[in-house]
């Protein structure tokens, strides 16, 4: 198989840490900001977009965030529980690893290098990896790929709908026609099992 996997919040777990972040540096910037709860990010506007919204960034403020809070975080992150394991155990089956990223160098001069890096550092096998994917089943078509696992909700309905099977990492508890919510890689690996059955 190829299969297509997202790293940010799906290969790591970084969404309470990137908001803790958040939140820390508006306490910085602003006077009497008392900080927000986390807010669950599903992708159906910019992530950019969604924080400032959410902080009261202006755009001076937001690029500063992401181009240095952020990819403190994204760096320093490490792999969700069995990430790695299954992903090399994927790969040594046979099946074809690419990652693919909706990183772009709006907010990062080397998104390649800074993702290549982590990846090599965390020991996480790969056949390919692809950056600036804002359209993640355009590049999916174009790679040929059978089966994506990504964490936000409107990847996973826009890759389905385009007819790729999908696997939505998420403890969300609700449930769709087109692509299945799966909460851990151990289960990852046990649905792609089946799947080959």
């Amino acid at each position: 198989m190829n299969i297509g996997i997202d790293i940010d919040n799906t290969i790591t777990d970084i969404e309470e840490d990137l908001f803790e972040v958040a939140n820390n540096y508006t306490k910085e910037i602003k006077e009497n900001f008392k900080g927000v709860n986390l807010l669950k990010y599903e992708g159906n506007q910019n992530l950019a977009v969604f924080y400032s919204n959410i902080f009261g960034w202006n755009e001076e403020q937001t690029n500063y965030f992401f181009r240095n809070q952020r990819i403190k975080v994204i760096d320093e992150a490490t792999p969700r529980i069995n990430a790695r394991e299954v992903i090399n155990k994927l790969k040594d089956e046979g099946n074809n690893i690419y990652i693919i990223t909706a990183r772009t160098t709006k907010f990062d001069d080397i998104p390649y290098e800074r993702a290549k890096k982590w990846l090599d550092k965390n020991g996480i096998l790969y056949d390919k990896l692809v950056v600036n994917a804002i359209d993640k089943a355009i590049v999916s078509k174009e790679l040929a790929i059978n089966l994506f696992i990504d964490d936000q909700l409107n990847n996973c309905m826009n890759l389905s709908k385009n007819g790729i099977n999908t696997i939505r990492l998420t403890d969300s508890k609700e449930t769709y026609n087109d692509f299945v919510n799966i909460s851990n890689w151990k289960a990852v690996y046990e649905y792609i099992q089946n799947l080959k059955r």
